[in-house]
């Protein structure tokens, strides 16, 4: 915001300073104004393809600029410049708004099972990008004859850019319901810093003043961070790369890495040029003085070059030309003294003019040569000509203690201590060292401290500008004596304070040798404990994944480790792995049976010091073998607790409702392998309505059908790819009653032989409403002439429904034409009474006798039921 407002200020006085030029029209010898121009015209930008990948858009607005010379180069006897001028270029550049899409390519959507009708877009409106530029620089114009002006420039410009946040979102259609998923989001982001504008600019002016131009510029701006949140599913796809719509549900914001792209572009502009002074910026029309000043001036070439001779070829009189000369001078220095000459015209005494004449040519030289008094430019110091414009930053103090912490050899605990600048800290070899600086403080406020630090081994540079955080985190790998140099600067972002430095020195002691004394603790392996060296344990599994844990002591300042090599028969080394002492190691078997060998060797800082060798025969697993003494734990419902196998729940579930489950399965204890449940929801014709995976004891959501029903819940349990054992629950699925939602009985016909069924549907409220009502006709007889007509069924005409909550629904049919089922779709979700009126076709002169007519009922939440009314007449 400083910067900001020092080159807003910079542009006031910028503006100032153009008003004055124009005010006092500074002139030269020849009475023409030396002026400026200002340009106003439409500004593109085009990006390159790295800035475009980070979501940012091209774009277009106004830009303006004025152009304030310093000094103009010599002119010629005709009032034209020859050459161009240098001078001051100060303007700016403002973008529309611009709420397009980013080109970006879109992510892959996520494969859900059961997904249809997928599509990946950018979140509507979501988009948005605006900023400007606004700076100066050096501009030099170079005059192409009259009307043409070249003008290259370099600008350095505050460049600020607005980027809205941004979602891209997917929408899908999973088991025929519309689901939204927000892939990523990128939040807003506000990208300001300095710019470099290398720029080339064409004018032709067409008039004294007014001209056009078209200009060409590369922007080269600060960093643009981008950082992109992004939605992982819970746990991982199946083997067909699916995942369940539960685990998309389940998934969480992970936020990723800043990624830092630097802002590239080409900036185009066109426009309409306004020069102060003069024919085209640079050439001025002469005037009439001017006219009569070079009538004089060719005069005095003239008679100085022409040398008359007389008739018989003697030598020149110079007295007559030199008469003529005089009057030309003269002349001239009253036409620009502007002083009137007297009636006479002249002198007939040719030295008193001369002298006369010399002193006008001093005091034409004097008047061209001369600086205006005071106008003498000398260059000051930023810093001391305006301290506000670079403010300078005053120096934090390491003369207080400074804090660290000292992690011991190969170790997370540490100790709190403390030392100052020339003091020596004690450490071992594995050692790490946090220093905490932050009581270091730049002065005044807003300066930022900086730290970084060098690192010399025996005098020898090793590290340079690394940070504190990355020192502490690679260990001390060599004894010897330890010089840290705390480099801090201050800065703002226009400046840079370099401060002391700070000396602290770190002595670790060499040990000969690190191997005296060593050796083995504890040596574990996955269910094996306290094992010795030399011994020979059991059978392993071929491609299981056995977990080590050995322990290995060493010399003070000799930090351990410990080389873990797969050997086989043949002596062959099969995998290699090297961890610190007392960590877990995995290490995978072979693939093949036979005798093999794990050789540890236990490592004092990098020197082997002696082995330990234990013995195993790997073997295939036998498939059957898993399911052997294999049986079921506990098995959990939330909310009713353990329930049996081949039993039925006396809980009722409601359609749609989320019931959670946790059963645990044991294979064979005496085998390496894994149990994994399969649940599947089945109903009373044997279709599978759902199918989901668990692992042994984990928790497991399982969605009640929509439909009302018995169903049951098989538990398959599974050892390493083999079902071993099943467990099945039955359990009810009803919507109560409809949700006490009546179809009431209708009344009695009206007349004879059109049947009119007339009745209500009551009890829908607000927090389960109607969405659709479905009638079909399942049994109808009549009479026609005292003869029975039952086949085949008639059709319904329509339902209707009367005004519902202030919106007509308006019934149509499955098929589109008549049928004997019907359905009625509710624009807005129905509540209270909804009354309906069904009429079967072609009844005329049959008498109804009897008709049974069920009404399936789908509500706002997904959930439906039925319900019947029979009338006997």
């Amino acid at each position: 915001m400083k910067t900001l407002q020092r080159i807003l200020m910079f542009y006031f006085l910028s503006a100032i300073t153009l008003y004055q030029a124009q005010q006092n029209e500074r002139k030269g010898w020849d009475g023409v104004v030396k002026g400026g121009s200002i340009s106003f015209g439409y500004n593109t930008t085009q990006l390159n393809s790295a800035t475009k990948d980070a979501y940012i858009l091209n774009s277009s607005g106004i830009s303006a600029d004025a152009f304030i010379p310093f000094s103009l180069f010599r002119k010629g006897w005709d009032g034209t410049v020859k050459g161009g001028s240098f001078g001051f270029n100060i303007g700016g550049t403002f973008y529309f708004e611009n709420n397009e899409n980013p080109s970006s390519p879109l992510p892959s959507p996520l494969n859900i099972s059961g997904q249809t009708n997928t599509e990946v877009s950018y979140k509507t409106g979501a988009s948005g990008q605006s900023g400007f530029r606004i700076g100066a620089g050096p501009q030099m114009n170079f005059n192409l004859g009259e009307r043409f002006i070249f003008s290259p420039m370099i600008i350095a410009e505050y460049f600020s850019l607005n980027r809205n946040a941004l979602s891209v979102l997917q929408n899908s259609t999973v088991n025929g319901k519309p689901v939204e998923y927000t892939l990523w989001t990128l939040p807003e982001t506000k990208t300001s810093g300095l710019a470099i504008t290398p720029k080339i600019r064409a004018q032709y002016f067409f008039t004294k003043n007014f001209g056009v131009f078209a200009d060409g510029a590369y922007v080269f701006g600060p960093k643009i961070n981008t950082q992109l949140t992004s939605l992982v599913p819970f746990g991982k796809p199946n083997q067909g790369g699916q995942y369940e719509q539960q685990q998309v549900e389940l998934g969480t914001k992970v936020t990723g890495e800043v990624i830092k792209t630097t802002y590239n572009a080409f900036s185009a502009s066109v426009g309409l040029s306004y020069s102060f002074g003069g024919t085209n910026g640079s050439g001025e029309t002469p005037t009439p003085a001017k006219v009569e000043i070079n009538k004089s001036r060719s005069s005095i070439k003239s008679q100085i070059s022409a040398k008359p001779s007389d008739s018989t070829g003697g030598s020149n009189n110079p007295e007559p030309a030199k008469v003529e000369i005089n009057k030309s001078r003269s002349s001239i220095k009253s036409q620009i003294s502007a002083k009137p000459s007297d009636s006479t015209g002249g002198s007939n005494n040719p030295e008193p003019a001369k002298v006369e004449i010399n002193k006008s040519r001093s005091s034409i030289k004097s008047q061209i040569s001369a600086k205006p008094t005071g106008s003498t430019v000398t260059p000051k110091d930023p810093s001391t000509s305006n301290p506000n414009k670079f403010p300078q930053c005053s120096c934090g103090s390491f003369t207080s203690a400074i804090t660290y912490k000292l992690f011991g050899p190969n170790s997370t605990s540490f100790s709190n201590l403390s030392t100052v600048c020339g003091g020596e800290i004690s450490a071992n070899v594995g050692s790490g060292i946090l220093f905490d600086l932050s009581n270091y403080v730049c002065g005044p406020g807003g300066c930022a401290s900086n730290i970084v630090l060098d690192i010399y081994l025996n005098g020898n540079l090793i590290y340079a500008n690394i940070s504190p955080g990355l020192f502490a985190q690679n260990r001390i790998a060599e004894c010897g004596t330890y010089k840290i140099v705390l480099k801090s600067t201050c800065s703002t972002a226009t400046a840079t304070t370099q401060c002391d430095n700070c000396d602290i020195y770190i002595s670790v002691p060499c040990v000969t040798d690190c191997c005296k004394g060593s050796r083995w603790g504890t040596i574990q392996w996955m269910g094996e404990n306290n094992l010795i060296c030399g011994q020979t344990i059991g059978n392993k599994i071929t491609g299981s994944i056995q977990t080590l844990n050995y322990n290995f002591t060493c010399q003070p300042n000799c930090p351990p480790y410990i080389k873990y090599d797969l050997v086989d028969a043949s002596g062959n080394i099969i995998s290699t792995t090297t961890a610190i002492s007392g960590t877990n190691v995995n290490i995978t078997m072979p693939s093949t049976e036979g005798f093999y060998r794990i050789i540890a060797t236990g490592l004092c800082l990098e020197s082997p010091c002696t082995t330990c060798i234990i013995s195993f025969k790997v073997v295939f697993p036998d498939p059957v073998s898993c399911c052997l003494n294999s049986n079921w734990g506990k098995r959990i419902w939330t909310n009713i607790g353990i329930v049996n196998c081949n039993t039925t729940l006396a809980k009722i579930f409601t359609p749609g409702s989320v019931q959670r489950v946790n059963y645990t399965f044991y294979c064979n204890p005496n085998g390496n392998c894994t149990a994994v449940i399969k649940y599947k929801i089945i109903n009373q014709a044997g279709t599978v309505m759902s199918a989901t995976t668990a692992n042994s004891g984990q928790d497991k959501d399982l969605t009640m059908p929509s439909t009302s029903g018995t169903y049951r819940l098989v538990a398959e349990g599974w050892c390493d790819g083999v079902l071993c054992s099943t467990c099945v629950v039955y359990f009810v699925v009803s919507c109560a009653d409809c949700y006490n939602v009546t179809i009431s009985p209708p009344i009695a016909l009206v007349s004879g032989d059109i049947a009119n069924i007339n009745g209500t549907i009551v009890g829908a409220n607000s927090s389960r409403p109607l969405k659709k009502v479905v009638a079909q006709l399942i049994s109808f007889s009549a009479d026609k002439n005292n003869a029975a007509v039952a086949n085949p069924l008639p059709n319904f005409e329509f339902l209707s429904s009367s005004q519902i909550n202030g919106s007509v629904s308006v019934p149509f049919s499955l098929t589109m034409t008549r049928s004997n089922m019907i359905v009625s779709n509710f624009t807005t979700p129905a509540t209270g009474t909804i009354s309906y009126n069904l009429k079967i076709d072609k009844m005329s002169l049959k008498t109804v006798k009897k008709y049974y007519i069920k009404f399936t009922l789908f509500f706002a939440d997904g959930t439906n039921c039925e319900n019947y009314i029979t009338r006997v007449f």
